[in-house]
C-alpha cells in the first residue's frame, strides 16, 4: 500500500469532527504494522517538524506512527537533506518496531513534477504552497507504480486532487481518514490478518 498523508490527516485533535480524529488514531496505530510506504519530501518533512510536532505536544498519549515520527523527524530531516540519498534502513523500524516505510521522493517535489501537473497546481484556487507539495508528493509517487492513497481532512485539497485525477489520469485516490480505516480495514482482511 502506497500513501501520501496530508499533514491534517497527521494530527489527531484541533478543529476537525470527532469522527476523523477518531479515525486519525485508528490509523496512527493501525499503520505502523502494515506493509506500507508513506511518500514525503524534505519540505514536508520541514512541515511536519514545525507544524505537526508543535500540534504533537499538545496531545498525549500519541498514536503510535505519530510518537515514533516525533522521535525520529530531527535524522528523519537530515536524511532527507543530504545531497546524495542511499538507502538506508528503515529507521523507524529500527527505532520502533514500525513496518511502515518512509519513501523521500524529493527535497522539494513541486519542483520536480510535469510541467502539465505544475501548471495546474499552481493555478488551483483554494489551496496553499503546503498542499500543493502534498498533491506534488502524490503525482511523484505514482510513478513507482501502484495507485496512491492521499489521505487528508482537507475538503480542498481533496477536492482538488480529484480534478487532478480527471484532467491528467493521475493514479491518486483521494480520501478522508475515516474513509481510509475502512480501506485499511479491508486491505488487512483481504492479506489475512487476524485483526483486521
Amino acid at each position: 500500500m502506497r500513501l501520501v498523508m496530508d499533514h491534517s490527516a497527521l494530527i489527531p485533535c484541533g478543529d476537525k469532527p470527532d469522527y476523523e480524529k477518531e479515525a486519525i488514531r485508528l490509523l496512527g496505530n493501525a499503520l505502523p504494522r502494515l506493509n506500507a510506504i508513506l511518500y514525503a519530501s524534505y519540505r514536508y518533512l520541514k512541515t511536519l517538524a514545525s507544524v505537526c510536532a508543535r500540534e504533537w505536544r499538545r496531545h498525549h498519549p500519541l498514536p503510535k506512527l505519530q510518537a515514533s515520527l516525533d522521535r525520529i523527524l530531527r535524522e528523519l530531516l537530515e536524511l532527507a537533506s543530504a545531497k546524495r540519498w542511499q538507502c538506508r534502513d528503515n529507521i523507524l523500524s529500527v527505532r520502533s518496531g514500525v513496518k511502515l516505510r518512509i519513501h523521500v521522493v524529493a527535497r522539494n517535489a513541486l519542483a520536480h513534477v510535469r510541467p502539465s501537473v505544475s501548471s495546474l497546481l499552481s493555478r488551483a484556487v483554494g489551496i496553499g504552497d503546503e498542499d500543493r507539495e502534498v498533491l506534488a508528493i502524490a503525482a511523484l509517487a505514482q510513478g513507482y507504480g501502484e495507485e496512491v492513497w492521499l489521505v487528508s481532512t482537507d475538503v480542498k485539497l481533496l477536492e482538488t486532487a480529484e480534478e487532478l485525477r480527471e484532467k491528467i489520469e493521475l493514479r491518486v485516490n483521494p480520501v478522508e481518514p475515516s474513509e481510509f480505516v475502512a480501506i485499511v480495514g479491508l486491505w488487512r482482511a483481504s492479506l489475512g490478518h487476524k485483526d483486521a
